[in-house]
């Protein structure tokens, strides 16, 4: 009897299984260099299924120049794997090249939603360095998001929502608009809920990672294969850097 009771709990399990696996069907996006995403999901977006993440991408084919520019010390060579899984408060990892951009994450950054006069001159004084430099940010448990682009210290476009709009410069890009991002000024009070009910604050924090991916470079498409052979810099940054 007892048999015959555990077969069918197994029974039962394999088809509740397999009609979950049929209805899940892969998001597109005709914005993103791919429209398939890639299954790997780099250890600092892992945990809490992704549920926060900030790192800035910059125009560049080596990463000396921002090595040199943060004044990083204890600099270790890592994969992007080793990189990616433990950085301490004062820790930087930056990845090789990819597609021509790098990019950079760790506690060691200032945060856009956390100190927004502080992130400001961070960003702004690393593009003068560098050129081209974007950032990304959300938090999809306070649905906080932000995402910029500068070149050459000048913002081309910033927005910043953490509750309320913190930042917000530069004409709209088209791939907000065609991501149909929701924004607001300054003072305003952001559309809650779009036409279909959807949380547009939630839509948002969702989608910084394809926007990443029309701009530079989204995270969550990276894996080691990709590097073959190139590895990253983890290193400490002296805190008077980023101010």
């Amino acid at each position: 009897m007892f048999g015959f009771v555990f077969g069918v709990g197994l029974l039962i399990a394999w088809l509740v299984s397999r009609n979950v696996h049929k209805n899940q069907t892969p998001a597109s996006d005709s914005f993103s260099h791919s429209p398939v995403r890639n299954s790997f999901t780099p250890h600092w977006r892992n945990e809490g299924a992704q549920v926060s993440s900030s790192w800035i991408a910059v125009k560049a084919a080596h990463p000396q120049g921002l090595i040199d520019h943060l004044k990083l010390t204890n600099t270790t060579p890592c994969t992007w794997s080793e990189g990616t899984t433990d950085l301490r408060t004062h820790h930087i990892f930056i990845s090789p090249p990819i597609h021509g951009w790098i990019l950079i994450f760790g506690g060691g950054l200032p945060g856009v939603c956390e100190d927004v006069d502080r992130f400001y001159r961070f960003f702004c004084n690393l593009s003068l360095e560098m050129g081209q430099t974007h950032f990304f940010h959300f938090n999809r448990i306070v649905d906080h998001h932000a995402w910029g682009k500068a070149d050459k210290g000048r913002i081309l476009r910033a927005y910043a929502w953490a509750g309320e709009t913190l930042w917000n410069q530069g004409s709209i890009s088209r791939s907000e608009i065609g991501l149909k991002l929701s924004t607001s000024d300054y003072g305003d009070c952001p559309m809650a809920f779009d036409g279909r009910g959807k949380d547009t604050r939630a839509i948002n924090s969702e989608k910084v990672g394809r926007l990443a991916g029309i701009w530079s470079v989204d995270p969550a498409m990276v894996n080691d294969p990709m590097f073959e052979g190139e590895r990253g810099i983890i290193g400490e940054v002296p805190q008077y850097k980023l101010h």
